[in-house]
């Protein structure tokens, strides 16, 4: 099963709202347990409707729970809190 197919399935389970909108995403492929950089971080109109572009900041320095693909949105169950 593709990842972003997996990351869509656990994203209706969590209630994420699967709409295109302004959102934050992955600029390359993030591994698990790595620490995010503003450099890996971009912002797309993409779906699932993620964390808004306007946080994109926030996420500096949070550690991702799971692998993330080059301009997968990112969503917040994905990011240590």
């Amino acid at each position: 099963m593709g990842s972003s197919i997996k990351h869509q399935d656990v994203a209706l389970r969590e209630g994420v709202p699967w709409q295109v909108g302004k959102v934050s995403v992955a600029k390359v492929k993030i591994p698990k347990g790595t620490a995010l950089t503003l450099g890996m971080l971009g912002v797309k109109v993409a779906e699932p409707m993620g964390i808004p572009a306007g946080d994109i900041f926030q996420l500096v320095g949070k550690t991702m729970t799971q692998d993330v693909e080059e301009v997968e949105s990112v969503l917040q169950y994905m990011v240590n809190n």
